[in-house]
């Protein structure tokens, strides 16, 4: 009997097990809905009702602006236009543009652009597109510009740039720009944003920044293109940041910068936020960004890290281990203390030996021998984790399966 229940046992997992492989081959061979992102997730779209023969268009960088619609479309030739000047039906693939045509005219958003032929108008980027005659800008005639020789400024690596040009202006934002000493203060990237630009007369980002100096005009970073200053003012992107000290700003990397009065981080488009517990001249952030020190203390996220010693505190990168010491304490890596610092003597890790120690590590060569020794790697050092690859789904269903038996 006992026999008969443990070959009945097996069979029903054998069973189980049969019907647990099938369920999972008609599932994963049957049709799935892609997760992949539609053309019509666009930041602008058309969308085209065959049936109730209307066309609307949708603003998704809005999301509370109510759908518009395009009321002189003609919807069996309605198309809308691919960032590379081509069309196709029902919905915008290129999330920056809004332009559209039918056999009658060609629009941009819900409007008729009045005077474009249909026939000849290609799309050049996000904000331009031209006709046999003229060229627009979201929509609207350029009048000045001449359609024979408007080109892009730039082209980076077969990529057209923000700024355009014809032979007679440069272009940017859709407003005609004093070719006299244009320049640009970093290669342009894309045709969505703008970098910095100067003539003789006016600073732009896209569009003119009023008030700027052109004199003194700069980058605060080459690493970062998106902030400048000149004698008088700040400035990210087109906005003022206002209350900073332009002669003594500079950026520090790992998200700070600071001037003369304070320390700041990133808060808004328009504004920096005061980190105000800091000492701005003594200032600076460590190997991880997440220490910051100046002449006062020592600090994790922003918290002062108690008896810790900002002249001799150091964090070092040595065979793939962070090593976060002071001439009194190891610490782990959200600086919590481990325990007392004890080899070399207090006395010898000054400031000379603590710079002779960092000579030492350069070129990824291993800490001096009595450090190394003095440093317990379960106390001071954490490995750099390898991030796990998750488990396939594959995988995942049959260690599940194998679980039953």
């Amino acid at each position: 009997m006992y026999l008969n229940e443990t070959l009945g046992y097996r069979h029903f997992h054998q069973t189980l097990y049969a019907l647990l492989v099938i369920f999972f081959f008609i599932f994963a061979l049957s049709p799935q809905t892609s997760t992949a992102s539609s053309p019509c997730d666009a930041n602008y779209r058309y969308e085209v009702d065959s049936t109730n023969k209307t066309v609307t268009f949708i603003s998704q960088t809005n999301r509370d602006q109510v759908p518009r619609t395009v009321a002189s479309a003609d919807v069996d030739s309605f198309v809308a236009f691919l960032s590379e000047g081509k069309d196709t039906v029902n919905c915008t693939y290129n999330s920056y543009s809004a332009y559209a045509r039918d056999k009658n005219n060609v629009y941009h958003e819900d409007k008729i652009v009045i005077g474009a032929d249909p026939k000849t108008f290609v799309l050049l980027n996000a904000m331009y597109g031209r006709d046999k005659d003229h060229v627009y800008a979201d929509g609207v005639l350029l009048s000045d510009a001449d359609v024979s020789t408007f080109a892009p400024y730039s082209i980076i690596n077969g990529q057209k740039g923000y700024y355009y040009k014809d032979k007679n202006w440069v272009y940017g934002a859709g407003v005609a720009i004093d070719p006299s000493g244009f320049v640009l203060l970093s290669p342009e990237k894309n045709e969505y944003i703008p970098v910095y630009a100067k003539n003789t007369s006016s600073v732009y980002y896209g569009i003119q920044i009023a008030g700027a100096d052109v004199a003194t005009f700069e980058l605060v970073d080459r690493a970062n293109e998106e902030e400048a200053k000149d004698k008088n003012r700040v400035y990210r992107g087109n906005a003022v940041l206002v209350g900073i000290d332009p002669v003594s700003y500079v950026q520090l990397g790992c998200g700070y910068w600071k001037d003369k009065n304070h320390v700041y981080r990133y808060d808004t488009p328009n504004s920096n936020k005061i980190i105000d517990i800091y000492d701005a001249v003594t200032f600076e952030h460590l190997d991880l960004c997440s220490f910051t020190k100046d002449k006062d203390g020592v600090y994790y996220e922003h918290k002062i890290i108690d008896g810790a010693d900002p002249v001799s505190f150091i964090i070092k990168d040595v065979n793939e281990k962070f090593i976060v010491y002071d001439r009194n304490y190891t610490y782990n890596l959200k600086g919590e203390r481990m325990g007392a610092f004890s080899k070399p003597a207090p006395s010898q890790i000054e400031t000379p030996v603590v710079e002779a120690i960092n000579s030492d590590i350069k070129n990824n060569e291993v800490l001096d021998e009595t450090i190394d020794k003095s440093v317990n790697d379960s106390h001071v050092s954490e490995e750099k984790q390898e991030h796990k690859q998750p488990l396939s789904f594959l995988e995942s269903f049959f260690n599940w399966i194998k679980s039953f038996f």
